[in-house]
């Protein structure tokens, strides 16, 4: 084998005294020339790569720029990126809290709805539009407290109280959305109030009525007081509301709205007023403000019905009452000592009286110059002829 000592061409021997590539010559031709020395032998590839990771890992030691980013200059912020495959070394980020605000607020609306309601009718909600009217608030309320109150709270608020509030305001408020409906539930089932519109269990609410009759049933089961009557028409005082109804004509749908208006009675006892026989359903609950002080009081003095205090008790708890006849007698009369129907009141009342008069004569009215008079003249003119 020939191999070319100035270009490695490798070939047969043969007798050419030169290389038949470059053309230099073979050793032991003319010319003297020296035998060449063995070609060097190849390099490995396992030799080839530990020397280029070597040449590698010096030039990269070398590099000023390599060396920069390797080790930061004194005093500055150490890098941000991740130190190990699959770790994000970051900064601490504020949790958002837009959920947690949301939901917050929304019952803030929910219960500010319950009240307001609550102080507009005189009692525990109870129609399903005020369901209605409380989800209502409560969206509402929650909307703008989720664009508006949010992104303060994220501003303003520290880790930790950012983190608690976060985790915690949207359990804590379904918690109390859970309280405020099963309290509502429960205060509307026990509501005390007669009707919401069936008139005291006398039937729907009339379309119009005598102005005579409305102003008895005002002056009676309801908070207003009468200041000042006149033959042709009754001034009332309700809250400081002053309103008045005519007298001697049948009031129509519209005057009966109007005077409503006028007048800031709640719905309900309105409804009352309007009913064709109010509570004629014994089992209707009495008001929650009916007080038995005041009806024995009125009784005792409009129809002179008085405590009996010498006749026995007898085994259910009663009050025994007793009314002197005009023409001589006695009527025995009693009342149980917790009435909580209607009904519990027919006992205590001379006969003839309705039943929506006894429930008139418990509750509570504005103290007007005319109020007394009112009533007592009502009365006498109710009251038995014997």
């Amino acid at each position: 084998m020939f191999i070319c000592s100035a270009c490695g061409y490798e070939g047969n021997p043969d007798s050419a005294p030169a290389c038949s590539l470059c053309g230099a010559k073979k050793p032991g031709a003319e010319g003297g020339a020296k035998p060449s020395a063995p070609a060097p032998a190849k390099p490995s590839k396992e030799t080839t790569g530990d020397e280029l990771a070597a040449a590698a890992k010096a030039v990269a030691e070398s590099t000023p720029a390599t060396a920069a980013l390797a080790k930061p200059a004194a005093g500055a912020k150490p890098s941000r990126r991740p130190e190990t495959a699959g770790v994000i070394r970051g900064g601490t980020v504020v949790p958002l809290l837009g959920t947690a605000t949301l939901l917050s607020t929304a019952f803030v609306g929910a219960l500010l709805a319950y009240v307001v309601l609550w102080a507009r009718q005189g009692h525990a909600p109870q129609a399903w539009t005020d369901a209605l009217i409380m989800f209502a608030a409560a969206v509402v309320v929650g909307v703008i407290g989720r664009f508006a109150l949010a992104p303060k709270l994220e501003n303003s608020l520290d880790q930790g109280a950012a983190e608690a509030f976060g985790n915690l305001g949207p359990g804590v408020s379904a918690l109390f959305f859970f309280v405020l409906a099963c309290v509502g539930l429960y205060l509307a089932s026990t509501s005390t109030t007669p009707v919401t519109t069936g008139g005291g269990g006398g039937g729907s609410p009339a379309v119009e009525i005598s102005g005579d009759k409305l102003v008895e049933r005002i002056a009676l089961l309801t908070s207003a007081g009468v200041e000042l009557a006149t033959s042709a028409q009754v001034e009332f005082v309700n809250k400081g509301k002053r309103f008045r109804v005519p007298l001697g004509k049948v009031l129509k749908k519209a005057d009966l709205d109007e005077v409503q208006k006028a007048s800031g009675i709640a719905a309900d006892r309105w409804a009352v007023c309007l009913a064709n026989e109010p509570y004629a359903e014994s089992t209707t609950a009495l008001p929650a403000d009916f007080s038995l002080d005041a009806f024995l009081a009125q009784l005792a003095d409009g129809l002179r019905v008085r405590r009996d205090t010498s006749a026995p008790t007898g085994e259910k708890k009663r009050i025994n009452l007793m009314r002197t006849k005009a023409k001589g007698g006695v009527e025995t009369l009693w009342v149980v000592e917790h009435p909580a129907t209607a009904g519990d009141l027919q006992t205590a009342l001379p006969a003839g009286i309705p039943r929506w008069v006894g429930v008139g004569l418990g509750l509570p009215h504005e103290s007007t110059s005319g109020q007394a008079k009112f009533v007592g003249d009502l009365l006498e003119k109710l009251r038995p002829e014997d």
